[in-house]
C-alpha cells in the first residue's frame, strides 16, 4: 500500500473581475447614452472613472492595502456607479442653462458654481461613513472591510474634486472637437476612417494583452483626428498670402466708439448670466422662505 497526495492550490482567480468590469462600463454607457440621447456626452461623464481608480490606486499604495484582492476589486465595481454621478450633475444642470439661453462656456461655469456643493457635500457624507470600516480592526473586518472601504475612499476623494475641473474642460473639449469634424469634407473623413480601420486591425492582432489592446485603441481614436487637424492648419498657413512690403493699405474705419470702465472678458461673462435674468424677469431667486421677505 502506498500513499497519494493530492496538492491543491488556493486560486485567487481575477479574471472574472475582468469581464464584471467590462459589463459595468457598458451598461453605464448604455443608460446614460438612452438617458441623453447622445453618444458622446456619456464618455465625458465616465471620464471620472479613470480619476477614481487614480485616487483608490494612491490610497491603496499609501495604506499598504494590496490591490489584487477581490475585496479591492468589488470597492471598485461599487465605485464605478457612484462616481459618475458628479459628471451627470454637472452636465445636466449645463444643458438646462444652455436651453434658456446661456452660452456653453457660460453654462458650464454656472453649472460648476451652482452643484459644487451639493458634489461635496455627497462625497463627504459617503467618505465619513466608511471610514469606521477603513479603521477597523478585527480580523473580520481588516480582512474585508479594510480593502473596500479604502478603495471607496481615495477613488471617490479625488474623482470629487477632479471632477469639478476635468469635467467642464472635457466636455467643452469634445463638443468642439465634434463640431470640427462633422465639418470635414467627406474625402477627410473616408480618409480617417480608413486610418482607423487599419490601425485598429493592427491593434488587435499584433498586441496581446486586452488591456494593451483597449489603451492603443483610444490612444489611435485620438491621435489621427489630432494628427489631420496638425496638417490641416499647418497647409492653411503654409497658403495664407503675406502682404508685400511695397504694397499699399488702404483701411477704412466706419464707427469707432471709446468705452470707459469696461469690464475684463471674465467679468462679462460672469454678469451676462445676470443680464439675461433681467431681460426674462427673473432676476431673483427664490431657494428659501427667507428669500421671500426680500
Amino acid at each position: 500500500s502506498g500513499i497519494a497526495l493530492e496538492v491543491i492550490h488556493e486560486e485567487d482567480d481575477l479574471g472574472e473581475f475582468a469581464f464584471l468590469l467590462l459589463m459595468a462600463f457598458i451598461l453605464i454607457y448604455m443608460i446614460l447614452s438612452s438617458v441623453f440621447e447622445s453618444f458622446s456626452i456619456p464618455i465625458v461623464m465616465m471620464f471620472s472613472i479613470p480619476l477614481a481608480a487614480i485616487g483608490s490606486l494612491v490610497l491603496l499604495i499609501l495604506t499598504g492595502t494590496s490591490i489584487m484582492n477581490t475585496n479591492v476589486m468589488t470597492g471598485f465595481l461599487i465605485l464605478l456607479g457612484i462616481v459618475v454621478n458628479n459628471g451627470i450633475i454637472l452636465i445636466d444642470y449645463s444643458r438646462v442653462l444652455r436651453r434658456r439661453g446661456y452660452n456653453e462656456s457660460r453654462a458650464l461655469m454656472m453649472a460648476g458654481l451652482s452643484r459644487v456643493r451639493p458634489i461635496l457635500i455627497t462625497a463627504i457624507t459617503t467618505i465619513i461613513a466608511l471610514v469606521p470600516l477603513a479603521l477597523g480592526k478585527a480580523e473580520y473586518v481588516a480582512l474585508i472591510g479594510v480593502p473596500f472601504a479604502v478603495t471607496i475612499i481615495g477613488g471617490l476623494t479625488i474623482s470629487t474634486l477632479l471632477t469639478l475641473v476635468f469635467i467642464p474642460t472635457l466636455n467643452s473639449g469634445l463638443q468642439s472637437s465634434l463640431t470640427w469634424m462633422r465639418g470635414q469634407k467627406p474625402y477627410v473623413k473616408i480618409i480617417q476612417m480608413i486610418i482607423w480601420l487599419i490601425g485598429s486591425y493592427f491593434i488587435f492582432t499584433e498586441v496581446d494583452r486586452r488591456v494593451w489592446q483597449i489603451i492603443d485603441f483610444i490612444v489611435l481614436m485620438l491621435i489621427v483626428p489630432a494628427i489631420i487637424y496638425f496638417i490641416q492648419n499647418s497647409l492653411r498657413k503654409a497658403n495664407e498670402k503675406l502682404i508685400d512690403n511695397d504694397e499699399l493699405l488702404h483701411i477704412k474705419i466706419r464707427n469707432l466708439v471709446k468705452i470707459y470702465d469696461w469690464d475684463s472678458r471674465f467679468m462679462r461673462e460672469w454678469k451676462s448670466g445676470l443680464n439675461i435674468r433681467k431681460r426674462l424677469g427673473i432676476q431673483n431667486e427664490y431657494k428659501t422662505l427667507k428669500d421671500f421677505d426680500q
